[in-house]
């Protein structure tokens, strides 16, 4: 081994150079530490599960209500406005899921839910309301209609 200071040959069991008087240290080779691989199953969750108890992911919200609002938002005829705003919340709620926000993807879920049972209500009472418009329409201009006097 020699001295890295002044180039003096030293023994390889020495703490010090001879000639100058430089502490000597033992090569050490960094030790490259590898990353572990990569792990496909469950999501990252910072906090563990109690003692005993297995972590299971939540469920993925479904995409069920987004596809609902879509379809009532298609037959009204883009005319209500909760069926899209209740698109919207659908599609916010699968972005949250896949970013790992739960908490937040089940309550836009549950908000798309809502918007699209409130839309379908109010389209069912539209469509209700246009055919008793058109029965009482047609039945007083009906030339059979008698009328006491």
């Amino acid at each position: 081994m020699f001295c890295k200071t002044c180039g003096h040959e030293i023994p390889a069991d020495a703490g010090f150079c001879s000639n100058c008087g430089t502490a000597v240290f033992a090569d050490v080779t960094p030790v490259q530490t590898t990353p572990p691989p990569p792990y496909y199953g469950q999501p990252y969750r910072p906090e563990q599960p109690p003692y005993g108890q297995v972590y299971s992911a939540p469920r993925k919200p479904s995409a069920g209500w987004l596809v609902f609002n879509i379809v009532l938002m298609v037959f009204s005829g883009f005319s209500n406005i909760l069926a899209i705003v209740g698109v919207v919340f659908g599609a916010l709620g699968q972005s949250a899921y896949n970013h790992g926000d739960y908490k937040d993807a089940e309550s836009k879920t549950r908000t798309c839910k809502a918007l699209g049972i409130i839309s379908l209500v109010l389209f069912l009472m539209a469509v209700v309301f246009l055919v008793l418009l058109f029965l009482l329409g047609s039945a007083s201009s009906s030339p059979y209609v008698y009328s006491n006097l």
